[in-house]
């Protein structure tokens, strides 16, 4: 939910960033660790777009760029004990990030047609063929 805190510990992760700047070998830990992540973050987008759950007006890659740059100004923000934005400012800006160029018109928001699709899937889901890692994408997916 990243309208909550960060917890403490995770904040060391700003500890490890400044390290990062005067040590060529923590740098090099941390980037490896970020490349990983914006990697697990397209690839999930990419996923979800080929499985028609998202339909992003950013790139794959653009998009795990921009959830990594929300990522740690949140923890900046928790660093200094400030309030996350609320749960509907990120419901609203995960709908302009996840739905396709173009004018908005009356169609639903993507959260709601994610919902909808991921509750179809979740009755496939029970079947002893489906994959597991499509199992996950369906529980992530039929969340509220």
């Amino acid at each position: 939910d990243l309208a909550r805190r960060p917890p403490k510990r995770t904040l060391l992760l700003l500890d490890l960033i400044v390290m990062a700047r005067r040590d060529p070998e923590v740098a090099e830990v941390l980037q490896r660790g970020l490349d990983e992540y914006l990697g697990a973050v397209a690839g999930a987008a990419e996923m979800g777009r080929t499985m028609g759950l998202l339909e992003p007006a950013l790139a794959s890659d653009e998009l795990a760029r921009m959830m990594a740059v929300i990522s740690f100004g949140l923890l900046a923000f928790g660093a200094i004990d400030q309030e996350p934005p609320s749960d509907a400012a990120f419901i609203r800006l995960t709908n302009a990030l996840l739905q396709p160029d173009g004018p908005p018109g009356d169609q639903p928001t993507i959260l709601a047609r994610v919902g909808a699709k991921a509750a179809a899937a979740a009755q496939a889901s029970s079947s002893p063929s489906v994959n597991p890692s499509d199992r996950i994408i369906v529980s992530l997916t039929a969340r509220p």
